[in-house]
C-alpha cells in the first residue's frame, strides 16, 4: 500500500512538473492578460491540397468575408479611349523587340514588360502578325507569357490587341505570386518604332478593372528609367500641400473629418481616460487592410483600441478612401495618401499632445503593405512600426538619413489572400529592409493572412520600448516577453 501511495505521488508531481513546464515554454505565446479573447491555437490550421498550402476556414467564416471586395467596376468611367489616341504616323511600325512601359492609373503603379512584334512584310504594315508579351525584372526577361496573333492596323495606324488569361509569372510580378490578366492594349502607331495607347480590362487576380490604363512602346534597346507610359507627357504633378499646425482642426476622441491634399478625410481617434492636450503620449497611426468595413474590421481584428487605456496611448486609425488596394502606394513619391499621415502627425501633436519622440506605425494586409512603403519616407519622423502581412511591390528607395526599428509578422505558408502570398511579401521585404539600416524584428506566426488581438500586446510593446533617434533595446536580442516565434535572426 505505502509502494502504491508513493508511486500516486511521485505520478502527481511529475504530472505537475510537465504542465508547469509546458507553460513557462508557451507562457508568451498563449498568455492573455489583458483579456482580449481566445489563444494562440485558436487560429485557422494550414493543410495541403494538390501540393499547395491552404486555410480551413472556421466555422464563423463565410466565402463572401473570405472573398475580395466588389472590383472598382462603378468608379471607372465608360471613355472611348480610341478617340482620345494622336493621328498616327504613315511609318510602317518595324518587327523587333519593344521596352513597354505600363502606367495602371487606377493603382497609380508602372509596369515595365518586353512586347516582341511581327510585322507583316507587305510595305503598308498593315497587320502584326504576331505580339508576345515578357515580363521584366532585374534585367531578366522571362518566357512569353501572353500572345496575340494578327492584329490589324486601320487606315488612322490604330490597332487591338488582346491577351486573355494572361498570367505573369510569380518569379517576375511585382507581388512575387502570379497574376492573372485579361487585357485590351488599344492603340496607335506614331512612328516607325514607337507605339502608344490605353490598357482595358482586368486584373483577374485583384478583381480590378481597368478602364484608362496607359501604355508606351520604344525600341528596347533605348529603354530608361524614365521611358514613356503613355502618348502624353509623363510630367504629372502629385505633390500635395501640408497641413499647417495653426490650420489643424480640433481633433476629438471618435470620428474626425479632415481636409487634406484638398480631399475631405475621415479618421478614427481614441483617447486614453488620462488624456490631456497638454500631455506627451505615445500615438499610434494604424492603416487597415482591404476590407469595406475598413475601420471598424482592424479594431476587430487587432483590439488595440481596446489597449488605449492600459497601455496610455492615442491611437489614430484612418479611413482609405476606397482605391482597389485601398492606399495609394504604387510608386514612391507623394500622394494623397501620403498628404493624410504627414498630416496626421502635424495635428495630432498641434492638438492632441501627441509626443513628437513617440510617434508610431502600424498595418494589416493592404495597411501592412502600406506601412512598408510609408517607412521608406517617414523613417526621420517615426520612432518605431508595426507591420502585420505587408509587403513592398517597388525597389524600396533608402532616401532617409535616419533607420526605424520594425516588428515584421506574416502568417507561414498559409498566409495568402487574393492569390497573393504573403510570406513571399515577406521574404522579399525584409531583406529590403535590413540592407537599408532598419533593425527588423522577424515573426512567422504561423497561423495564416491574421492579425488576432493576441498578436497586439507584444506588437505594442515592441513599438513602444522606442524613442525617435534613440538606439532599441533589443539590438542584442528581443525579451523572453516576445513569442518564440519572434527573431531578429
Amino acid at each position: 500500500m505505502k509502494n502504491q501511495s508513493l508511486q500516486r505521488i511521485i505520478k502527481v508531481f511529475l504530472v505537475l512538473i510537465f504542465a508547469i513546464g509546458c507553460s513557462a515554454d508557451s507562457e508568451s505565446d498563449t498568455a492573455d492578460p489583458y483579456q482580449l479573447g481566445g489563444t494562440y491555437h485558436d487560429y485557422r490550421s494550414c493543410e495541403e491540397q494538390d501540393g499547395n498550402p491552404v486555410m480551413e476556414p472556421m466555422s464563423d467564416t463565410t466565402p463572401e468575408s473570405m472573398s475580395m471586395p466588389a472590383n472598382n467596376a462603378d468608379m471607372v468611367p465608360d471613355v472611348d479611349v480610341r478617340s482620345l489616341l494622336p493621328g498616327g504616323s504613315d511609318d510602317a511600325l518595324q518587327s523587333g523587340a519593344y521596352f513597354l512601359r505600363i502606367h495602371l492609373t487606377e493603382i497609380d503603379f508602372f509596369l515595365d514588360t518586353q512586347l516582341e512584334i511581327d510585322v507583316s512584310a507587305d510595305e503598308s504594315g498593315s497587320l502584326l502578325t504576331e505580339l508576345r508579351l515578357r515580363a521584366y525584372k532585374d534585367d531578366q526577361v522571362s518566357e512569353p507569357f501572353a500572345i496575340a496573333t494578327d492584329v490589324t492596323v486601320d487606315e488612322n495606324r490604330q490597332f487591338t490587341a488582346v491577351f486573355d488569361n494572361a498570367v505573369m509569372p510569380g518569379a517576375f510580378s511585382p507581388t512575387g505570386s502570379d497574376v492573372v490578366f485579361n487585357l485590351e492594349f488599344i492603340g496607335v502607331i506614331t512612328g516607325s518604332a514607337s507605339i502608344c495607347g490605353y490598357v482595358q480590362g482586368e486584373v483577374i487576380t485583384l478583381d480590378l478593372m481597368l478602364q484608362q490604363s496607359t501604355f508606351s512602346g520604344t525600341p528596347w534597346a533605348e529603354r530608361m528609367p524614365d521611358s514613356p507610359s503613355s502618348c502624353g507627357s509623363n510630367d504629372v504633378e502629385t505633390g500635395c500641400d501640408r497641413i499647417e499646425p495653426d490650420a489643424c482642426p480640433d481633433l476629438v476622441s471618435g470620428e474626425n473629418t479632415i481636409m487634406s491634399c484638398g480631399i475631405e478625410r475621415t479618421v478614427r481617434i481614441h483617447l486614453p481616460q488620462s488624456h490631456s492636450s497638454q500631455g506627451a503620449y505615445k500615438t499610434v497611426l494604424l492603416f487597415h487592410g482591404i476590407n469595406p468595413d475598413q475601420v471598424d474590421d482592424i479594431e476587430e481584428d487587432t483590439a488595440m483600441n481596446r489597449l488605449v487605456d492600459p497601455f496610455d496611448f492615442i491611437l489614430i486609425s484612418p479611413y482609405s478612401r476606397g482605391l482597389p488596394i485601398e492606399w495609394e502606394q504604387g510608386r514612391p513619391g507623394d500622394n494623397p495618401d501620403v498628404a493624410l499621415m504627414d498630416d496626421l502627425l502635424t495635428c495630432a501633436q498641434a492638438t492632441l499632445g501627441a509626443d513628437p519622440e513617440r510617434l508610431y506605425l502600424a498595418g494589416d494586409s493592404g495597411g501592412g503593405m502600406f506601412a512598408t512603403f510609408l517607412v521608406s519616407q517617414f523613417a526621420e519622423t517615426i520612432a518605431a512600426a508595426a507591420i502585420n502581412g505587408g509587403g513592398i511591390i517597388f525597389d524600396m528607395p533608402n532616401s532617409n538619413t535616419n533607420t526605424m526599428p520594425i516588428i515584421y509578422g506574416w502568417g507561414g505558408d498559409c498566409d495568402v489572400r487574393y492569390g497573393q502570398d504573403f510570406s513571399t511579401f515577406a521574404s522579399d521585404a525584409i531583406p529590403k529592409l535590413k540592407s537599408n539600416g532598419h533593425l527588423v524584428a522577424m515573426c512567422n506566426h504561423d497561423t495564416g493572412h491574421e492579425w488576432k488581438p493576441l498578436f497586439t500586446p507584444w506588437y505594442l510593446e515592441f513599438l513602444f520600448a522606442h524613442r525617435l533617434n534613440t538606439p532599441s533595446p533589443f539590438e542584442a536580442g528581443l525579451t523572453s516577453n516576445f513569442p518564440s516565434f519572434c527573431t531578429l535572426d
